[in-house]
């Protein structure tokens, strides 16, 4: 992992952190997929025809 790539995924969280803090019993509604080589095309809710995605489509809805 290159230093650039270190740093863009560092500061990509750091404004979570200063986001006001959610009142007690709530959960955000953030979800993180980290997937290794897929790309914008190679899911079917983005208009992928080779390979189906039923779970992510799901929750790309």
């Amino acid at each position: 992992m290159n230093t650039l790539t270190k740093f863009i995924s560092f500061a990509s969280v750091i404004p979570f952190g200063i986001l006001p803090q959610q009142g007690f019993g709530q959960k955000p509604n953030v979800v993180f997929i980290y997937a290794d080589d897929i790309g914008y095309g190679d899911l079917s809710c983005n208009g992928a025809k080779t390979i189906k995605t039923p779970n992510v489509d799901l929750l790309a809805s």
